[in-house]
């Protein structure tokens, strides 16, 4: 128990948002709404997913099945390019993706406890180029950089066989930039540049269910169809910019604060299957809605759309005797998806696509290495935008420690 409590004070010490992506600079950035390692290497069809070693913060209904308490943390590399008709940029980051630890608090009614952070919401982008003002040159360069970190708390509970429920709460908080300046190539203009930070802090609620008697009505040797919920959330927001002016003959600087403001995130729906028909093969489908033609920052929406994402995955799943072969023993995945992005520039949709594939290694009885990678395109490089090409790869230490031990004589 001490050795969970330990990392956990130095992996929620090391978070950063960044991304690698010009599409990151509208809204929060890029949202995260499934981090753990299993969901990535699935592609994120995890709606309907139990899962004994990982938790997942997607559905809180599907932490229901852990046996002995769970800590994971999450680490990921991602390196990514975009480019268009112009000039190319490439991004390298390294950040850790989630701190989760869920504990059981009554077995017979698969009530658990957690606890975690994960980065919600990511930005990060750098363009360079030239621009003309009044017909004289200069050199402009925007960039962007953090996102949006959660603090959640949840718990699950089995009301009837088969039926598990779960809600979860999350303090969200963060910092996000917004940059930029401007350099003339004639000496008598006035160079500047500006700083707009924006400090959010407020809470976001999800609720789950997942049913595992689909087999029972179908046949088929196992089925389970999960649904979550999270409602539209008002969260708070600080803006603060800070400006520079620079000529040859002075500088000026100035910093306005502003006063709190609502912001208001978009509600998410999503519904899963997750189906078997034998033991060690399983089939997942996810549809995920977040509507975004809701949201609004200082009281307008931005011209942010609905999004949709489409998922499938396939899982070998491990064997569960010890004495099995260590290939046995390892579960595998392949995953798609496909998602309609919640922007819409130039008359022309921004559409996502990438497929995955994930391992879980068993080191020992009480630890797993799990691992994803996913390549994807965002984008195109046409009609003036931007295509993006990226890869991740993400790790995820799972550890199993038992707690509460009842010692009273039976």
């Amino acid at each position: 128990m001490k050795k969970l409590l330990f990392i956990i004070l130095i992996a929620v010490t090391v978070y950063a948002q960044e991304s690698g992506s010009p599409y990151s600079r509208f809204g929060f950035g890029f949202f995260n709404y499934s981090v753990s390692t299993r969901s990535l290497g699935n592609a994120g069809a995890s709606i309907a997913v139990y899962d004994e070693n990982e938790l997942n913060n997607l559905n809180p209904a599907s932490w229901s099945k852990i046996k002995n308490t769970v800590f994971s943390s999450g680490l990921i590399l991602e390196t990514s390019s975009s480019e268009d008709n112009l000039a190319t940029k490439n991004f390298t980051n390294v950040n850790f993706s989630n701190t989760i630890i869920g504990v059981p608090l009554e077995k017979s009614k698969e009530m658990v406890f957690s606890l975690g952070i994960f980065a919600k919401s990511k930005v990060g982008y750098n363009v360079s180029r030239r621009v003309a003002i009044d017909g004289y040159a200069a050199d402009a360069v925007y960039f962007g950089a953090g996102g949006i970190s959660e603090f959640q708390t949840g718990l699950t509970y089995s009301p009837l066989n088969k039926l598990n429920l779960g809600v979860k709460a999350g303090y969200n908080f963060g910092e996000v930039q917004h940059s930029g300046r401007v350099n003339f190539d004639d000496a008598n203009f006035t160079d500047n540049e500006y700083l707009n930070s924006i400090y959010t802090k407020g809470f976001t609620f999800t609720g789950g269910l997942i049913y595992s008697g689909l087999d029972d009505l179908t046949g088929i040797h196992y089925g389970s169809i999960g649904l979550v919920f999270s409602p539209n959330s008002d969260v708070k927001a600080k803006k603060e910019r800070y400006s520079k002016f620079t000529s040859s003959t002075t500088t000026i600087m100035d910093t306005v604060k502003g006063g709190e403001m609502d912001v208001t995130l978009p509600m998410n729906f999503g519904i899963g299957l997750n189906l078997a028909f034998n033991d060690r093969v399983r089939f997942g489908f996810d549809y995920l809605l977040s509507g975004w033609e809701n949201y609004k920052y200082e009281g307008t929406n931005e011209g942010f759309l609905n999004s949709h994402r489409f998922a499938v995955s396939c899982e070998i799943m491990p064997d569960k005797d010890v004495l099995a072969t260590l290939m046995d023993r390892i579960r595998y995945s392949v995953g798609f998806y496909y998602e309609k992005l919640n922007l819409e520039i130039n008359g022309n949709r921004i559409n996502e696509f990438g497929v995955s594939a994930g391992l879980g290694i068993p080191l020992s009885r009480n630890a797993t290495l799990n691992s994803a990678f996913i390549y994807g395109r965002r984008g195109k490089n046409e009609n003036g935008l931007i295509l993006d090409n990226f890869f991740k790869v993400q790790f995820s230490l799972a550890l199993t420690e038992l707690w509460f031990v009842n010692t009273e004589d039976q």
